[in-house]
């Protein structure tokens, strides 16, 4: 099943249950759902919750890094081989874990 699509896209999203860190308290996070598309119409999804102070990357990493690397490197490939997509990825992807846990 080859992948035909895939899109991206922000939703900021309120917790249920706020935290407080240091001197910050956090009542809403900014997540990145991917969605992938296949040639026969089935969907996947995946997310990513980047945070600058803990994982390194903002929002607007992740979807700077999936228009350049992601969706250039997963559009025609076979879902199937999703270990070889994933190794191919982990290549590219250094210091970018959200937006390789979200594939």
């Amino acid at each position: 099943m080859e992948i035909r699509d895939a899109q991206c896209m922000v939703k900021t999203l309120n917790l249920s249950e706020p935290y407080s860190i240091t001197y910050e308290s956090v009542d809403r996070a900014d997540n990145i759902f991917l969605n992938i598309i296949t040639r026969d119409g089935y969907r996947g999804w995946g997310c990513a919750a980047p945070v600058k102070s803990i994982t390194g990357e903002s929002p607007e990493d992740v979807l700077n890094c999936f228009s350049s690397t992601i969706e250039p490197l997963i559009k025609g490939e076979d879902i199937f081989r999703y270990a070889y997509i994933i190794e191919t990825l982990k290549k590219e992807l250094h210091g970018m874990p959200s937006a390789l846990a979200m594939v």
